[in-house]
């Protein structure tokens, strides 16, 4: 859509540019997120999770640039060059995944404060969602911890309710029971 506002091919359109509109848009994500706080923690992880698919043929250079930085470390002069050449590119990237993980941060946030995920899973949650190609990972483990948990919790909360509705009503007639005799009594021919 900005090229074509401007006129222009996506290769005139210098890194400068696309870091200053990712970074807005990942501000703006942001900042949604924390609108949006008042939801689940399941629905926000979910959210999470579906940006950072969304986001995943953004980062997938990233992926490789991380494995060819492994193989850089066992040889420091291919690590200097390699970081000159694509040392902007990951920082580009790295500036945005604090901000495309805002609804997996605030939902280990909510999970914990709602005691869905301990605290120290959220810690754990909230510092895999920093890292890159392991927030990934994160997102999925942490939407699939909390829908576990609101699953488990909304089947012992139902569980309680029924014990609860049989306890209270054990010992009262069930309803009708009474009408039926007098109905019984009233239709008895009377001598």
């Amino acid at each position: 859509m900005l090229a074509f506002v401007f006129d222009k091919s996506f290769d005139a359109i210098d890194w400068k540019t696309w870091t200053l509109l990712a970074v807005i848009a990942g501000a703006a994500n942001a900042v949604s997120a924390l609108w949006r706080r008042d939801d689940s923690p399941r629905t926000m992880a979910l959210w999470g999770l579906i940006l950072k698919l969304c986001l995943l043929p953004l980062y997938a250079p990233t992926l490789i640039f991380l494995a060819i930085l492994t193989m850089g470390l066992a040889a420091p002069g291919y690590l200097i060059l390699f970081l000159a050449y694509v040392g902007q590119p990951i920082a580009n990237l790295m500036i945005l995944i604090p901000l495309s993980s805002s609804y997996g941060l605030i939902a280990a946030h909510l999970g914990c404060k709602q005691r869905l995920i301990s605290e120290s899973s959220a810690h754990y949650y909230i510092a895999l969602h920093l890292l890159p190609a392991v927030d990934l990972l994160s997102s999925i483990c942490l939407y699939v911890k909390l829908w576990k948990e609101q699953r488990a919790r909304a089947a012992s909360t139902e569980q309680a309710s029924q014990d609860y509705n049989a306890s209270s009503h054990k010992h009262t007639a069930p309803p009708g029971l009474f009408k039926r005799f007098w109905d019984e009594a009233e239709a008895e021919p009377r001598a």
